[in-house]
């Protein structure tokens, strides 16, 4: 493709940029240039914001990355949040993760795609032109089973709830029903249910298991109908209720009261998620446990995590927060990029970059021309965002290979029944 000239100059000014950003952050030794680090960080994340302006599905996880990353510096530099999450913010493994946070997203503005769908395009419309009723049918019931069953709810009123591992996964029947169910009808039970699930998971006390099931409801129900305009007002409401979440936990109640509480909180935190500073703070002892064990046992735990994208947690020493847990205290998660540099150094920050980057291109592509299975791939990778960025790469692996199983069936299930018609 031939570049204009003005796209080479703003090519020319990236490059000098991201030079400028990681040479910064590499000369931090003492974290006396952590301020300065920091903005880098935050201006190559609004530098990705710009680039995906035009796809709402990588504008989506651009702006993910970009509050997460506010959190964490706001919380540990900018704002100096008081916290036991921040209470390493004068370290030196702090200088070493904001250098490897940069390097990390400058390598994803790199190689980012350069070709995205348009948001004209009506990119990435669920619903499939086969549907089928039964499986739909099939899908709504196991949905009402795993509401019931798969959500652990307190005893004690004001104590928080905790989803099962397969509530967690639930969002993969949601976007297999929405593609089978064409129908209004169908649409609307969906709608429903996903209402439910996401209510009970703010009821008692959650947030970003919700939150992930509204964006997965947005991309399969009216992606071709939002704009900017329309969508700005909601985000800006939802989030001061999830931020009164946050303050009241499983005693939340909605009132004026309790948005004015959201407000000052906002005004206190800087707007801050104590999701993404926890995270950020379980990254650190990622980076601490690294140096206490060799890269044989490191490189043999790399294995485990391998296993585990095939056969789930009851693979000894695959998740690495509870590993990390038994060295120091900390609330579980984990920042992406320091999964790879714990298990592989630099070079495993490289390739997890090249995993994003890998599933960036698959989702650039996606539009109504393309495949089911990469409309559907495409929603889940985009809702999950919070989860593979702060709590574990295992849903942009494991949770991605129970999507292509699940379509598998669905798509075996749907042919059968067509050829006996």
């Amino acid at each position: 493709m031939k570049l204009s000239r003005k796209n080479i100059v703003v090519k020319i000014f990236e490059t000098w940029f991201y030079t400028v950003a990681v040479c910064v952050a590499a000369m931090n030794q003492r974290g006396e240039l952590n301020l300065y680090t920091v903005w880098l960080l935050l201006t190559v994340n609004l530098i990705g914001v710009l680039k995906a302006r035009n796809n709402w599905y990588l504008l989506i996880v651009n702006v993910i990355f970009l509050y997460c990353n506010w959190s964490i510096c706001y919380a540990n530099v900018i704002g100096q949040i008081d916290s036991y999450f921040t209470s390493w913010a004068d370290q030196q493994v702090v200088t070493k993760a904001l250098l490897l946070l940069i390097v990390f997203f400058v390598m994803l503005n790199l190689f980012a795609p350069s070709k995205m769908s348009d948001r004209s395009e009506k990119h990435c419309l669920i619903v499939n032109n086969e549907t089928n009723d039964l499986i739909v049918v099939g899908i709504c019931v196991a949905l009402v089973f795993v509401w019931v069953f798969g959500f652990t709810r307190p005893d004690i009123a004001g104590e928080r709830g905790a989803p099962s591992t397969i509530y967690e996964y639930s969002i993969i029947f949601f976007i297999l029903g929405f593609y089978y169910g064409g129908t209004k009808r169908f649409q609307m039970i969906l709608t429903i249910l996903l209402g439910a699930f996401a209510l009970q998971n703010f009821v008692y006390g959650g947030r970003i298991t919700g939150l992930q099931l509204l964006i997965c409801w947005s991309l399969c129900v009216i992606i071709d109908k939002i704009s900017i305009g329309k969508v700005a007002p909601v985000i800006v409401f939802l989030f001061f209720v999830l931020v009164s979440i946050g303050q009241q936990r499983a005693s939340f109640v909605l009132s004026v009261n309790s948005l004015r509480e959201a407000v000052e909180k906002v005004i206190a935190t800087g707007g801050s998620l104590d999701t993404a500073y926890s995270a950020f703070f379980t990254s650190l002892t990622f980076l601490k446990t690294e140096l206490i064990l060799s890269e044989t046992k490191r490189l043999e735990m790399f294995g485990l995590f391998i296993l585990s994208i095939f056969f789930g947690g009851s693979v000894p020493d695959s998740n690495l927060a509870q590993f990390t847990h038994q060295y120091y205290l900390h609330y579980f998660g984990g920042v992406l990029p320091f999964f790879g540099h714990f298990y592989l150094g630099w070079s495993g920050v490289f390739a997890f970059s090249g995993i994003v980057i890998a599933w960036f291109r698959y989702i650039a592509k996606s539009n109504v021309f393309q495949s089911g299975l990469n409309r559907c791939l495409s929603i889940y990778i985009v809702s999950t965002a919070f989860r593979w960025y702060l709590y574990s790469p295992s849903q942009l692996l494991r949770g991605a290979l129970l999507l292509m199983i699940c379509y598998g069936v669905c798509f075996q299930v749907n042919h059968f029944m067509k050829s006996r018609i």
